[in-house]
């Protein structure tokens, strides 16, 4: 069986974006999965609770992608089973029996996990010089977010991109008053 090679093509890039603009969207409503008979389900939720941020503005790091436009749209997700809340014992993987998986290093046994790439993607636009994105977040982190957004400037966004082939995650994102190019 080949193996994938994982380090060799995986790179790290740090992003610095100077904040210029947002939107927020925050809903409440009562699920359609009780409204309408064909969704129904005993354990559905009668409401349902939803939130995003947009926030645009210009990358100042690194050299390359400086004045690129950049709009990142943040989800405030509630936990559902396993999110937020995973151990590196729930990213163990496992075999087609369901016994965890080991691999050899020298004389030694080592766990074989699968750990979430990121909390989002980012992609280019082709033609032009903007990158979009998308995240999910706790909506606690939402919130405060919302909470520093209209009163500080300047304002950055600092985003740790990991790119695995042609696929570029967000692996950290802080929203900061300093900016990234500069520390």
């Amino acid at each position: 069986m080949a193996r994938r090679k994982t380090d060799a093509s995986d790179t790290y890039t740090l992003l610095g974006i100077n904040v210029s603009g947002f939107t927020a969207h925050i809903d409440a409503s009562v699920s359609y999965r009780v409204r309408d008979p064909r969704h129904y389900a005993e354990d559905a939720k009668v409401y349902e609770f939803a939130s995003s941020l947009e926030v645009e503005g210009a990358c100042t790091y690194p050299e390359e992608r400086a004045g690129d436009s950049c709009r990142l749209t943040v989800y405030g997700c509630e936990p559902r089973t396993g999110e937020f809340a995973l151990t590196l014992a729930d990213c163990h993987t496992r075999d087609d029996r369901g016994l965890p998986k080991y691999r050899k290093r020298g004389v030694r046994q080592v766990p074989v996990y699968a750990v979430p790439k990121g909390i989002g993607l980012l992609d280019r636009q082709r033609g032009n010089r903007t990158w979009s994105g998308t995240a999910w977040v706790s909506p606690q982190l939402l919130t405060d977010m919302l909470a520093v957004l209209p009163h500080v400037r300047p304002l950055y966004l600092a985003i740790q991109e990991l790119r695995v082939e042609r696929t570029r995650w967000i692996v950290r994102m802080t929203l900061q008053t300093t900016d990234p190019a500069t520390e």
